[in-house]
């Protein structure tokens, strides 16, 4: 959206209204993700054709793939779903 914003055009319409404006850092980390664990079969292939990768080897492989993501980019707090709780106040 901000691509097509900056460079194309705006939004014509309106949005509803429980639009959020998108976390484009999560959703761009999360793309990344999916494209490692999509790969991970091409690439072991590849390189290693006279290995059997497993169907639990695969997925140990594609698990990894958030921290490499993590790993390259960096981690930020607001990319979680979850709640973080770390900075509550405990006597509460």
């Amino acid at each position: 959206e901000i691509v097509v914003m900056d460079n194309w055009c705006t939004h014509g319409g309106t949005y509803g209204a429980s639009h959020e404006d998108p976390n484009y850092k999560k959703e761009c980390k999360d793309a990344a993700v999916t494209i490692c664990e999509g790969n991970i079969s091409n690439v072991a292939n590849s390189w290693c054709p006279d290995k059997n990768l497993s169907t639990g080897k695969l997925k140990q492989l594609q698990d990894e793939c958030e921290d490499q993501v993590n790993d390259m980019v960096g981690t930020d707090d607001d990319d979680n779903d979850e709640d973080d709780d770390t900075d509550r106040d405990l006597d509460d």
